[in-house]
């Protein structure tokens, strides 16, 4: 056992009493301490991060469909006035920056019905200088054209 000569203690150096190396931690110990802490909290915050921007993509993508759905539905239902021009909502325009709308119909004709494919393609950012993923909704209608169509048959009394 080594007793420290120099200061007249009679307790050994570096060692308690059971023979084991004294408890705490060295410098070095709690240097890596920290730099592993520091690189789990920074992984844990870029993935919380990652994951915030994932859903707001998500909630944009969800709000981008329902915008179209009720600009398809608008398109339909005012077929007369084709020229009738198309908007987001209020919370469309905040939300979808850049948005913008494009309707494309097709006609198609046979046997005297009249068939119309429309499509309406909604484009937006989802963050700035980067788009996002193309809105695009179909839906068919037909309409029967009266003047070919066929005179109602008489009935015999």
């Amino acid at each position: 056992m080594n007793f420290n000569v120099f200061n007249g203690s009679s307790k050994p150096c570096g060692r308690s009493r059971s023979g084991s190396p004294r408890g705490g931690f060295t410098l070095i110990e709690a240097t890596v301490a920290v730099v592993l802490l520091l690189v789990g909290m920074t992984t844990t915050l870029q993935a919380v991060s990652w994951i915030a921007r994932e859903r707001q993509a998500l909630d944009r993508r969800a709000l981008a469909i329902r915008e179209t759905e009720h600009l398809l539905d608008r398109v339909v239902r005012t077929e007369a006035n084709a020229n009738a021009p198309l908007s987001l909502s209020s919370e469309g325009e905040r939300a979808l920056p850049d948005g913008t709308i494009t309707v494309d119909r097709e006609e198609e004709e046979q046997d005297g019905l009249t068939m119309q494919r429309i499509t309406v393609t909604l484009r937006y950012q989802d963050r700035p200088g980067i788009p996002a993923s193309v809105v695009r909704l179909r839906t068919w209608t037909s309409h029967r054209d009266e003047s070919s169509a066929k005179p109602p048959e008489e009935q015999a009394p």
